[in-house]
């Protein structure tokens, strides 16, 4: 097996319902029932973007696959597609219902 990576801590937050890696490793996301999705580096734990944009907990998230940006799906009716890069919102897709899966390609 492996040995152990390094043990990363981040302050604040609550609960994290999920977290994905980007393709180029470098970064994490992860997102919960904040609301909010936050881009971290991989390396150092640092957080370098935060998308605030839900109104209700974010059930699912995918990173495309150039590594560029980020979807977002919650519990508000809304799947959000976000700049990974600028760190802002470019699409907001409006839904009846709440969004539980995401795709990113």
């Amino acid at each position: 097996a492996p040995a152990p990576g390094k043990v990363l801590r981040v302050a604040g937050g609550g609960s994290v319902t999920g977290v994905e890696v980007f393709p180029q490793g470098d970064r994490v996301l992860s997102w919960g029932a904040q609301a909010v999705a936050l881009v971290r580096d991989a390396a150092t734990g640092e957080q370098t973007c935060r998308f605030r944009g839900h109104s209700s907990q974010i059930n699912i998230a995918k990173v495309f696959p150039q590594g560029d940006k980020v979807i977002t799906g919650s519990d508000d009716g809304r799947a959000i597609i976000w700049d990974a890069v600028r760190c802002g919102a470019l699409h907001v897709l409006e839904h009846a219902r709440r969004v539980t899966e995401v795709a990113a390609a």
